[in-house]
């Protein structure tokens, strides 16, 4: 954008930083996030290296490593939500990383694949109210970006994320050979998604944007089902995140499968922010 000030950020786990690479990063002015699963034992059972060991000290050593040379830097966290553990638990490691801004993701399955990983429609839902119910009454709590977004998109708020808004900003990435691609999550659907045929050596980024993908991600009613057009919530949930709608059979023409969850999470945060000053007017 003209005048426009660009700001460059990295995910990672940080289980590779050194002194050399973080103060490459701090010369750049390369904000930092960091993906951590919760607590060591939560954290250690999904996140593996290939001997089979578990990577949570790691990412501690990575971690204190830019609080010694690059705190000004540290950005935020991830984490990929667990229904399993307790939310009083999930806050309480939140609080011991001391970082300001979270968010809480969902796990990045369809229709085709949430059927082995032992969760139930309304499960995540439930599990989001009550860890909103402990954080809203917590004096200098961490910033939680999924709460803090539904209650931005209720009050009118325009850009959501990948995650809610029935209008975000959208993402391109470009891969280390140059290549455009739509979105990372793209590839839990089938082999090739958000492949876009576009290299930086012969298109602009600006070329992107009439790409049907892209529009999807950045403009959700483009591409949503009819189900969820209909739906009252649609200008704050956004049907989701659209790989969440994914299945070989219906493609991407259907509600997420975090669709009840969807629902329970902002109805619940609907109601808390009317308790609270019943005179706004809200979004739906």
């Amino acid at each position: 954008m003209p005048n426009g000030k660009v700001v460059f950020s990295i995910q990672t786990n940080g289980t590779l930083f050194n002194k050399k690479n973080l103060e490459i990063l701090k010369k750049n002015e390369v904000r930092i996030g960091i993906s951590i699963d919760g607590s060591k034992e939560k954290h250690d059972k999904y996140r593996v290296y290939h001997n089979g060991n578990g990577s949570y000290d790691d990412i501690l050593k990575g971690l204190n490593l830019v609080r010694n040379i690059a705190p000004d830097l540290l950005d935020s966290t991830l984490q990929v939500i667990d229904p399993k553990v307790s939310p009083a638990s999930v806050l309480k490691n939140l609080e011991v990383l001391g970082i300001e801004r979270t968010d809480l993701l969902f796990p990045d399955l369809n229709h085709d694949t949430i059927k082995n990983a032992n969760i139930i429609p309304g499960e995540i839902g439930n599990w989001l109210i009550h860890v909103f119910k402990i954080w809203i009454n917590q004096e200098n709590a961490v910033h939680i970006r999924i709460f803090l977004t539904i209650i931005n998109l209720l009050l009118g708020g325009k850009n959501g994320t990948d995650q809610l808004g029935a209008e975000s900003i959208g993402t391109i990435m470009i891969e280390t050979d140059g290549s455009y691609q739509v979105y990372d999550g793209l590839k839990t659907s089938f082999s090739g998604a958000g492949v876009t045929q576009m290299n930086v050596q012969d298109s602009t980024i600006e070329s992107t944007d009439s790409l049907p993908l892209t529009k999807a991600f950045r403009n959700k009613a483009t591409y949503a089902s009819a189900i969820c057009l209909n739906c009252e919530l649609f200008r704050v949930c956004g049907g989701g995140n659209p790989i969440h709608r994914y299945s070989e059979n219906k493609k991407f023409d259907q509600p997420s499968v975090y669709c009840e969850d969807l629902k329970l999470i902002i109805n619940h945060i609907k109601s808390y922010i009317l308790s609270v000053r019943p005179n706004l007017e809200l979004v739906c």
